[in-house]
């Protein structure tokens, strides 16, 4: 975008109204801030020259976007890429400053602006006109500045305004200052009125024209104030546990209840913990843009590093004091979710879209749900080991964030995304209720579905297409505020399935998997494998379940279907490709496949959850991209239609509703879905996130942390 092009100033930029403030604001200052010299420019103009009374500071910023030169980068949408880490890498740096000007009740604007910093610079100075320009000198050569001419330079001659160059100061200089104005920051915190509130930052990106979206509601304070002096001994970590009230028995409500919101324990000092409540539109934001504030510092090396020792924090009582393990205060973000299976993919998701980085967080959970899979994989067990999370002077509560940064490991976990697509004349929706809030939808922290006929989420434990699906849609109808009464409801939706209904075949649905548009796998019904042989890797039973797993974990309970599996490899003629068992590799949580396997008849499930589980019927193991497809629906009304015999009219008869109706339901990591004429379902890794397992060993260590030692052993 040209300088021309350039949407003009408006009020969307102003970060402190000026109606919101009793003085006069006489004077525009212009702060150009670059990585390079943005300390030494803005720390000279706050110590120097700004007078909180009468000044309008515009902090701006001209960021750079380098173009390609080799000549076989897809250039589109490589300068997208670019264009956009450059994009949030200068909002981050400008709300890092602004936060300070806030602070200290200084009206401030903030600009990103794209372009040579040269004509950027000078024509924003032209159009707030601005009284004077601070800037600072970067280090350039005397050659290079004779040929390339520095940016500094060309403001200082150009500019219809004072311009101000700021230099680096002397170290011994630095010192001396440091020592004076370490009392004045800690003068300047005490007095701080209690009114204050914590704040977020509008920036105004000029390359686009929109405004930089945050909260700007009011929050309680954080309990570290980070712009403070560098010898505070601010934490090295910082915790956030996103918590759903309403999971299972609803004991996150204890923790919601807390007086408290921020705190550190006595045993580790060095940990900051914040609790939010992931219902709370305000609480949840204020997580999230405090979890930004941190990786913000994190990219400007604002907070200490991780390789400081934890005796600083020690004081008099070192016995008393816990000791990190190696892995837990190897990253500053941990992030927990606080519910069930469900909460830890909302928690995800609410990660993703606000563009959090992944690589900056360790992730791990308490669990409050029912099944809770992704707690029992990394090893925390399947419920809290005391039935008052808080506990007397918060001494349960203490006890398990310790058990969780003393004893663990870090261990990867693949992330997938899955798509579930319907035909026109069908849909995809949530199982139970339309209008939910019981905390239970991931759906709930997530915009709103756009398109009726499909669906896309996340998933992290195993996806059930059939039985699981088909007991939960009616669980979800009866979901109580209790982890007992939720499994009781779920045993009587189960009995009402063994008895009384009766599962549907899914090759009557599911018509092949296809991979990269070549079929690996096809499902036909007996009539169809009677009728015609095929080359192709053909599905020789009629299963009622399909099973597709990232961990070996299923009914909450970990279970390795996979692993322990002895015999059923007959499930499948013509094995080849990723169905030939010769090409297949130990099942991991963090090897980029996925398993499929089914169950065949009641007979299997009710095998399986008598722990009877040596046979198990395994179609493939599959990397990503693959699809499951589904039948046309008009090939389903025509099989309704077709003339039959006795035997044929009464197995019409027998088929169910959701048989009649093609309707296939879905159980993907405890969140179930419907889905009317079903089109395909598309199954991509999305990302790797490091997970906090347990690290004991005996019986006790996480199965991701397994995974993770046993991959340190593979073959390459």
């Amino acid at each position: 975008m040209s300088a021309d092009n350039l949407p003009p100033l408006t009020e969307t930029d102003t970060l402190i109204h000026h109606e919101e403030h009793d003085r006069e604001l006489s004077r525009v200052v212009m702060v150009c801030l670059d990585p390079d010299s943005a300390d030494t420019v803005f720390t000279w103009a706050n110590d120097n020259f700004i007078i909180p009374s009468k000044d309008l500071v515009v902090l701006v910023h001209v960021r750079q976007i380098d173009i390609p030169v080799a000549p076989y980068i897809n250039t589109t949408g490589y300068i997208d890429d670019i264009s956009e880490e450059r994009r949030e890498e200068s909002h981050r740096l400008l709300r890092y400053y602004a936060q300070d000007l806030h602070r200290k009740k200084i009206a401030c604007k903030a600009i990103s602006m794209v372009g040579d910093p040269k004509t950027e610079l000078l024509r924003k100075s032209k159009e707030i006109k601005s009284d004077v320009v601070l800037m600072g000198a970067r280090k350039m050569g005397a050659i290079k500045r004779t040929l390339l001419g520095s940016v500094s330079d060309y403001i200082v001659h150009n500019a219809p305004c004072a311009v101000i160059v700021t230099k680096p100061m002397e170290p011994e200089h630095v010192e001396e200052r440091q020592k004076n104005s370490d009392q004045e920051s800690i003068n300047d915190y005490q007095s701080t009125p209690s009114s204050i509130t914590s704040f977020s930052v509008k920036v105004q990106d000029h390359a686009t024209g929109r405004p930089v979206k945050n909260s700007t509601e009011k929050k309680m304070p954080n309990s570290i104030d980070l712009q403070n002096t560098e010898t505070e001994e601010k934490p090295l970590i910082y915790l956030f546990i996103f918590v759903n009230p309403l999971s299972g028995d609803r004991k996150g409500m204890d923790l919601i209840d807390l007086p408290i919101q921020h705190f550190r324990l006595r045993r580790f000092p060095c940990v900051q913990v914040e609790i939010h409540n992931i219902l709370d539109d305000q609480d949840r934001t204020s997580g999230v843009e405090n979890i930004q504030l941190i990786q913000s510092m994190v990219s400007f090396g604002k907070i200490p590093s991780l390789d400081q020792s934890e005796s600083s924090f020690s004081g008099e009582n070192k016995n008393d004091m816990g000791k990190l393990s190696d892995a837990a205060k190897s990253r500053h973000i941990h992030v927990w979710s606080a519910g069930g299976d469900g909460t830890v993919m909302s928690v995800f998701e609410l990660l993703v879209s606000n563009k959090v980085e992944l690589d900056l967080v360790f992730f791990s959970c308490i669990p409050f749900g029912t099944g809770n899979d992704f707690s029992q994989v990394v090893g925390w067990g399947r419920t809290i080991p005391k039935k008052d999370i808080v506990g007397s002077k918060l001494s349960h509560f203490e006890s398990l964030i310790s058990e969780r940064l003393e004893h663990s490991e870090a261990a990867r976990l693949d992330i997938w995304q899955i798509k579930m697509t319907s035909y026109p004349s069908g849909y995809v929706r949530e199982a139970g209720p339309k209008e939910r809030k019981d905390g239970h939808d991931v759906a709930e922290v997530k915009e709103a579905n756009l398109y009726p006929d499909e669906m896309v989420r996340k998933m992290s434990n195993y996806m059930s297409i059939g039985v699981q699906g088909y007991v939960g849609s009616g669980f979800e109808a009866h979901r109580a505020g209790n982890r007992w009464a939720n499994m009781l409801v779920y045993a009587q939706e189960s009995f009402k399935w063994v008895f009384w209904k009766r599962f549907p075949d899914l090759n009557r649905f599911i018509q092949s998997i296809t991979q990269n548009g070549k079929t690996v796998l096809e499902c036909p019904v007996p009539e169809e494998r009677k009728r015609e042989a095929s080359d192709v890797p053909q599905m020789t039973n009629n299963p009622i379940d399909f099973v597709i797993q990232n961990i070996p974990h299923i009914w909450g309970h970990e279970v390795d279907l996979w692993g322990e599996a002895q015999s059923g490899l007959e499930s499948v003629s013509n094995r080849s490709g990723p169905t030939d068992p010769k090409q297949w590799k130990p099942q991991r949580a963090n090897d980029g496949r996925l398993e499929l396997m089914t169950i065949e008849n009641m007979i299997s499930y009710l095998k399986k959850l008598a722990n009877i589980r040596h046979h198990v019927s395994r179609l493939a193991q599959l990397d990503t991209p693959f699809e499951i497809n589904f039948y046309p629906p008009e090939e389903h009304e025509e099989d309704k239609q077709k003339p039959a015999g006795k035997k044929t009219k009464r197995l019409l008869k027998r088929r169910n509703k959701y048989e009649k109706k093609n309707k296939i339901c879905i159980m993907c990591d405890g969140e179930f879905y419907e889905m009317k004429d079903p089109k395909s379902i598309q199954f991509d890794r999305f990302a790797q996130i490091w997970t906090l397992g347990r690290k004991e060993n005996d019986d006790k260590m996480g199965r991701l942390v397994k995974d993770e030692l046993d991959s340190r052993n593979d073959d390459p």
